[in-house]
């Protein structure tokens, strides 16, 4: 294919190729559709882009041989069609809305389930609608943390599991504390929930050398770091299995294999107490109960 531009304004244009006898006739463009005149330059494009007027907003563009609209007109008529022919995966008409009006209640156990059943539906698309026309309301509630009960709950992360913190500020307070909220802080402080004992998780080891799990799994399964795997409620296809890794195993492939280690990406605290001190100082003992619990 042959482009013809215009040197005054850019305009496009393609030759006319007609048969001839045995031979071929090429027919340049005599004049610019767009300024009129008649200077142009050839030039030889494997993929030649021709210039269109948009049939929509009239302006020029440079495209393709086919092509009668712009990029805007046509990204804006395709959104148009997407949005007119798009079907909604959970549409609420007016019954299944009374449905949900006469039915819903958020007190009675497994209504919700009962709903979703009767359309087939998730259960959060009924909480949703509920929300939405205001069968159900969204309650969120908040506590305001004292420094006391702060002291108390960073006290007790990593010695106790949450139900026993929550259960334990709720007879210190005399407040009522739920499971829940107390995760919820623990999350915003950054404080990992987990009862330390004398072993890591892979996450937690992870995090500790500052390297990806994949090579800490490679080290493994090369015979390299020492680990025992446990039980979880993980499926097959996510391994089953998980790793636990000893301290005394961390630290004697620290001492063996010091070259794989990056020292600036380890945590400085946990590397220090745990090559110092033989245990990870972020691993705090559980403190003593004390005798005047209410």
């Amino acid at each position: 294919m042959n482009v013809w531009i215009c040197d005054g304004c850019g305009w496009r244009g393609a030759h006319v190729v007609t048969p001839h006898g045995h031979r071929r006739r090429f027919d340049h463009p005599q004049r610019c559709a767009r300024c009129g005149q008649d200077r142009f330059t050839f030039n030889a494009e494997h993929h030649p882009k021709y210039s269109h007027q948009c049939k929509t907003c009239g302006d020029w563009f440079d495209a393709g041989v086919y092509s009668t609209e712009c990029l805007k007109c046509r990204g804006l008529h395709a959104s148009a069609r997407a949005w007119q022919t798009r079907r909604k995966k959970y549409d609420w008409t007016e019954d299944r809305d009374a449905l949900l009006r006469r039915r819903y209640d958020s007190r009675i156990k497994g209504r919700v389930a009962e709903l979703a059943r009767a359309l087939g539906w998730p259960g959060w698309v009924i909480k949703k609608r509920a929300i939405q026309i205001g069968v159900a309301t969204k309650v969120m509630h908040r506590i305001d943390w004292t420094p006391e009960q702060l002291a108390v709950l960073e006290e007790w992360t990593g010695a106790r599991t949450s139900r026993w913190i929550a259960k334990r500020l709720s007879r210190l307070f005399g407040r009522e504390f739920s499971e829940l909220c107390v995760i919820n802080k623990q999350k915003r402080m950054e404080w990992s929930r987990r009862v330390q004992g004398d072993s890591m998780t892979m996450g937690e080891l992870e995090r500790a050398l500052g390297t990806d799990h994949r090579i800490i799994a490679g080290w493994v399964q090369s015979g390299k770091l020492r680990c025992h795997r446990r039980k979880s409620d993980r499926t097959p296809q996510q391994g089953g299995l998980t790793y636990e890794f000893d301290e005394d195993h961390v630290l004697r492939f620290i001492r063996d294999y010091r070259t794989l280690i990056r020292l600036d990406k380890v945590e400085p605290e946990w590397f220090l107490g745990l090559v110092l001190d033989g245990a990870a100082s972020h691993h705090r003992p559980a403190p003593a109960v004390r005798e005047d619990v209410a």
